[in-house]
């Protein structure tokens, strides 16, 4: 929604070759803009980012997953670390590595997953 918050958000790009999580960015103090949209890239992309990175994204096949829980210690020891915080996750790339099927489960009961 336009102007929410994103405080105790956390966005974490998981790598799909070792199933480790590679950056965990903290969303607090950033907020959607009036379209109800954030964009997270270097300075180079359009529409321009709200929140700049200096990192390289990995092509795949790796994902990237957002999270919410207020005041936690985030500490991610692989891909099945707090699924019950998990938000929405997009596993990309031409296949789905084993180290990141635990990514797809979802924590809400049975939901339709697509590959």
């Amino acid at each position: 929604e336009a102007g929410e918050s994103l405080d105790g958000y956390v966005l974490v790009l998981w790598n799909g070759g070792n199933g480790n999580a590679y950056r965990v960015l903290k969303l607090d103090g950033y907020q959607m803009d009036g379209n109800g949209l954030f964009v997270l890239g270097k300075e180079q992309v359009t529409p321009t980012p709200d929140l700049v990175v200096t990192f390289a994204i990995q092509n795949g096949p790796d994902a990237a997953c957002l999270y919410y829980k207020e005041n936690e210690q985030w500490n991610f020891g692989g891909p099945s670390s707090h699924s019950d915080s998990r938000v929405g996750c997009i596993v990309y790339g031409s296949s789905l590595p084993s180290s990141l099927t635990p990514l797809l489960s979802s924590p809400f009961g049975n939901e339709e997953q697509q590959q």
